[in-house]
Parts: structure tokens; sequence; C-alpha cells
């Protein structure tokens, strides 16, 4: 808000006052408005002030969400011509959050073991699944571990 009343102000600003000065020969006109301007600025940088506020946390949480190192498990059998799994794979990397495909086969007999480096797991999308038992091991640990979990 102040940025683009700022702006404005430069854009306008000098125009308006020089057309203002000229129309009415005098400095108390253009100055008068100048002044009328100023204050609506300031009323509206201090009604949006708290949206300012709240917007500046919202950067400053995505900062330091952007800077976590965790990691992802995608649960998947990974295939590069699956538009479902390219999109998966596009998103995680726009966020920049780390991931990796585990295949399905890897999780049922050491689930803890090939899934307990991951902050979080995201069972991917386009069944059937190599192996339904590697995936739904993939459930149960996040269920039992208090693991994030998203299914698609």
């Amino acid at each position: 808000m102040a940025f683009a009343a700022i702006v404005v102000g430069l854009l306008v600003g000098p125009a308006t006052f020089g057309l203002l000065l000229v129309g009415a020969n005098s400095y108390v006109l253009p100055w008068a408005v100048f002044a009328g301007l100023a204050a609506l600025v300031t009323v509206g940088t201090l009604v949006a002030g708290p949206a300012i506020d709240r917007e500046r946390g919202y950067r400053d949480a995505v900062v330091a969400w952007r800077s976590m190192s965790a990691r992802v498990a995608v649960v998947g059998d990974f295939n590069a011509r699956n538009r479902t799994h390219a999109f998966t794979d596009a998103a995680l990397e726009q966020l920049d959050l780390g991931h990796e495909w585990v295949p399905t086969d890897a999780v049922p007999a050491q689930a803890e073991t090939r899934l307990g480096g991951y902050a979080g797991l995201w069972i991917a999308p386009a069944s059937p699944y190599r192996s339904m038992e590697g995936a739904l091991a993939a459930v149960r640990y996040a269920r039992e571990r208090g693991v994030p979990l998203v299914g698609t």
C-alpha cells in the first residue's frame, strides 16, 4: 500500500501540482491539495498497516520454511511418462523441498530403515502399485509413528 502510494504520488503529484499552480496562479491551492493527499496516504497506511504486517509475517514464514532441510519420501513406482508423477516431482522441486521417490517394493520388509530418515511421506498417485503391501506398510508406518502423510 505504502509503496503504491509513493509511486502514484511521484507520477501524479508534480503534474497535479503544476496544473493547480497555473490554474490558481497561487501556491495556496496546490499546497492545500498536496497536504490533503498526504493526509489520505497517511490514513490509508495506518488502516492498511496490520495487513502489511500480516503479509510480512507470511513472507517470513515462507523464508523460514524454505530454509528447512526436511526431506519427503514419495512412496510410489516412479514413471517419467506418467503425468501425475511428473507434476508431483515438479511441484516438490518448485517448493525446493527435498524429496526422493521410494519404490513400493522397497518398503514392506524394512519400513523403519527405509522411511526413518524422512520428515514426511507422500503416497504417490497412479495405482496399481508394484507392491500394494509396500504402499500400505508406508501408511501404517506413518500412522503408528505420527509422521505427516499425504495420500493422493
